[in-house]
């Protein structure tokens, strides 16, 4: 058992005592074990740690802790300037007491597993931290099972979020008492960014930034601005306890079938001091959706991590409100919901043809695929895993009736996909119906084997129209890294999608100078890249290269394409 050189004091406070109110993250929680068993080789029991940023002692008298939707008030104690506090109930103070100054809290709300939100008020009932914390801040799954704590890496960001937050790396599975094992500094400059407006009634809407922001510098009615006549709200009310959202209330409401811009200056900040660039976002009055108004879009159901989704589509004219929808797992002989996956709670919508990703894990997803829009991603932390073989997912609104709903099955996956772990199922189009296996298509290779949030690399139009077509663009490319043409696009276009694709670039001699792809899996559009180099990164002399492109499917059906391009380089 590790012991600190060092004990701090944990003064009782007289009721009368005389003190100055703490300012927000003067006190941060630090740590949290949520899930101490199986114990690594700390006492079983759950903890807060919070720690004093400040030089001085911070009396917590008439303070309060909220965990999820219960509050319990701090007994009056003292912590000294830059020491920790371990909050535990009662009964099981005396387990920690060997790792530092504890403080028991007699009824202290038990912790949920897979996350929630603490909330650290004053006596005032002002905000000095929260923290919405998920199992997915573990960047090591296996530690999700228990027994290790969640630590924050830099305390001088105590609004980072799951980027400032890891598993403990240490062998006793946390540091109650002590400096964190992942300790680092950790800044952020990041600028914080408009994330998502949702209308809340004909006259009131919620926006939501991209992480917490200074909860006094939002209220001004007068840094928003929206188009179409509706001007400044008359009320902007930034939303506790951790100040990434604002409620703007307006005196002129909103139309049906309208789309407005809001427009907010850059005169907010997050709580590191980042200033907010000037934003613009779209929104609507939005309606709750009628059937097949939203439908199942793509499907990740064997996932090679923890990085499951379902991606919906608004495919209507209208904006969709998504809360209260419900995901769920049918069963396929009775039809009738036996598992629900997830439900979007709060306020959620869509425009027309915006996409939602709802998944277990937002980290690993976009740590495995390219996700463009974070926005677009919903995270549902108890969400189950899909199976991996065949299932049926139903959308449900709030009624229970099914607005859309797919019966999957592993086969449906192209017979060229070997292993069909981490490839998404991509609807080809919005239009036809979700129940034709004909309408599904493994997502292609070229786009990293899913597409969640932004268009599927297997779509097409319904007329069929499109004709099949392979083009070098530009023709003549000058790789100098000036910014203009310095690479060659062999872009590509079909009427259907599974083809398979073998590029090979040529010289003027013939010579085979870098194959661009090797049996690739295509989409129904996209793009390969040469920058005129050959497979060691050399480059390539300035001339004259034949494109040669080879296209089969599963039909026997093969094409054959010649492009020219012309390689320049400039005259030094």
């Amino acid at each position: 058992m590790k012991i600190t050189a060092a004990f701090f004091l944990l003064l009782p406070v007289s009721l009368h005592a005389q003190h100055k109110e703490s300012m927000p993250y003067d006190m941060v929680i630090n740590e949290i074990m949520a899930d101490p068993e199986p114990a690594v080789n700390l006492p079983p029991v759950e903890y807060l740690e919070l720690l004093n940023r400040t030089g001085h002692a911070i009396e917590l008298q008439g303070w309060t802790l909220t965990v999820g939707e219960s509050s319990k008030a701090i007994p009056n104690c003292r912590i000294e300037g830059h020491a920790y506090l371990l909050l535990c109930e009662a009964c099981d103070s005396l387990l920690l007491k060997p790792f530092g100054a504890v403080l028991p809290v007699k009824g202290l709300p038990a912790l949920k597993n897979e996350g929630e939100t603490l909330t650290l008020c004053n006596s005032l009932g002002e905000v000095i931290h929260a923290v919405s914390y998920s199992l997915a801040w573990f960047s090591n799954s296996l530690k999700t099972a228990g027994g290790w704590s969640l630590e924050m890496t830099d305390p001088d960001n105590p609004c980072g979020g799951y980027g400032n937050w890891d598993g403990s790396e240490d062998y006793l599975g946390g540091t109650p008492g002590f400096k964190n094992s992942i300790f680092r500094h950790n800044p952020d400059f990041v600028r914080p960014f408009l994330y998502r407006a949702a209308t809340t009634s004909d006259s009131g809407l919620l926006i939501t930034f991209s992480e917490s922001m200074l909860s006094a510098g939002g209220a001004d009615p007068f840094i928003y601005t929206v188009n179409n006549g509706i001007f400044h709200p008359s009320a902007a009310a930034p939303v506790p306890p951790e100040y990434s959202s604002i409620n703007l209330i307006f005196q002129t409401k909103f139309k049906s079938f309208k789309i407005y811009e809001l427009m907010v200056k850059d005169e907010i900040s997050d709580c590191a001091g980042n200033m907010l660039a000037d934003s613009y976002i779209d929104f609507g009055l939005a309606s709750f959706p009628d059937s097949f108004d939203l439908v199942i879009n793509e499907l990740l159901f064997n996932a090679r991590n923890d990085e499951e989704f379902v991606e919906i589509i608004n495919r209507t004219g209208n904006v969709i409100e998504l809360s209260s929808l419900k995901i769920v797992l049918m069963d396929e002989f009775t039809g009738s919901p036996v598992k629900k996956l997830a439900e979007i709670t709060g306020y959620f919508q869509l425009l027309p043809g915006q996409y939602a990703v709802i998944t277990r894990n937002a980290k690993a997803l976009q740590d495995q695929y390219r996700c463009p829009d974070p926005a677009a991603v919903i995270e549902s932390s108890g969400m189950p895993a899909l199976p991996d073989q065949k299932g049926v997912i139903a959308l449900l609104d709030k009624t229970y009736r099914v607005i859309d709903q797919f019966s999957y099955r592993a086969d449906f996956h192209a017979q060229l996909i070997t292993d069909p772990k981490g490839v998404s199922l991509e609807r080809l189009n919005a239009d036809q119906p979700t129940h034709d296996p004909e309408n599904w298509h493994s997502a292609a290779e070229d786009a990293g084997f899913a597409t969640p949030g932004y268009k599927n690399s297997q779509s097409f139009s319904v007329d069929g129209s499109a004709q099949a077509s392979v083009w070098a663009e530009p023709d003549v490319f000058t790789p100098d890294n000036d910014g203009n043409a310095d690479c060659m696009a062999l872009a590509y276009r079909f009427d259907k999608p599974g083809y398979i694709a073998t590029v090979m670039i040529f010289d003027d001699r013939g010579k085979l100078v870098k194959p661009l792809a090797n049996n690739v899996m295509l989409g129904t559009e996209g793009f390969f890249i040469w920058d005129g180099t050959n497979p060691a990164g050399a480059p390539e002399k300035a001339g004259i290269y034949l494109i040669y492109t080879e296209v089969y499917a599963e039909q026997g059906i093969i094409r054959k394409y010649k492009n020219t391009c012309i390689l320049a380089r400039k005259f030094k």
